[in-house]
């Protein structure tokens, strides 16, 4: 058994390099594959001791170890297999909104991450063409414009009308995004005259799906559907991981 944690500890490391080598070393929570493969390495060292010495360790200490690891392992595995079945989103047409949440804008140009929504914004509004769409994202430390402003110029240089696009430039974080993006809904919904119940699409990526719907939950009169937008196949993995600890932090948080 302690041969399979120190495989899987390799192969954190392996990944890590990749994504190093890949997106730099600044990705976001990117040493966190350090981290596991800490852990793995000692839970594999732990069995070897305990396999060795297994009378003079104490009971309580073997019960401690196990249950905390595997404890760990379920609600992990059941956390990330809920962010993979929410990244397939719905195919839902006709929604009278899509709110869409931005992501960072370099200097020499917008991420993948945001590139890939927008091209899911365009072909959805290619299918449905009276779809307003709410660009959500202020300025951020990372950004070299607000990320709202940088959608907007994108989408409506390639075609959806200007009247169709709603700006929301003060949100920084995924839940005040969504969040101000659903009171911006509220506030436009008295100016078109759409009658209730509104249908409202949260288009973000794939595994993102999962926490944007959880923090829209609830929100008023609307009926609430995940759209996805693909992510970098090689970053997937890291992705999901990362949504798992987010994930977390937003439930402490009371988000």
């Amino acid at each position: 058994m302690s041969i399979l944690f120190f495989i899987l500890s390799f192969l954190c490391i392996l990944y890590f390099g990749v994504i190093v080598f890949y997106s730099g070393i600044a990705t976001e929570l990117c040493g966190v594959w350090i981290l596991l493969a800490v852990l793995f390495v000692l839970m594999g060292v732990f069995i070897r001791y305990e396999k060795k010495h297994r009378e003079g360790m104490p009971n309580r200490l073997h019960i401690f170890v196990y249950t905390t690891f595997g404890l760990a392992a379920v609600l992990t595995s059941i956390l990330l297999a809920s962010v993979l079945t929410a990244s397939r989103g719905t195919e839902k047409n006709g929604c009278d909104y899509i709110v869409l949440p931005g992501s960072t804008v370099y200097s020499d140009g917008m991420s993948v991450t945001l590139k890939n929504r927008l091209d899911r914004a365009l072909s959805y509004h290619a299918d449905n063409p009276k779809t307003v769409f709410v660009l959500s994202g202020g300025k951020t430390e990372e950004d070299s414009v607000g990320e709202a402003l940088a959608m907007y110029s994108y989408l409506s240089a390639r075609g959806i009308p200007e009247g169709l696009l709603v700006i929301e430039t003060e949100s920084l974080t995924l839940p005040e995004k969504i969040r101000l993006s659903l009171a911006a809904v509220e506030e436009d919904i008295t100016h078109r005259m759409i009658p209730p119940p509104i249908v409202v699409g949260i288009l973000t990526s794939d595994y993102n799906v999962l926490r944007a719907m959880n923090v829209a939950s609830g929100a008023g009169d609307m009926d609430l559907y995940g759209i996805s937008a693909p992510s970098d196949p090689i970053l997937f993995a890291h992705h999901c991981i990362s949504e798992c600890i987010h994930i977390t932090e937003d439930f402490f948080r009371g988000e």
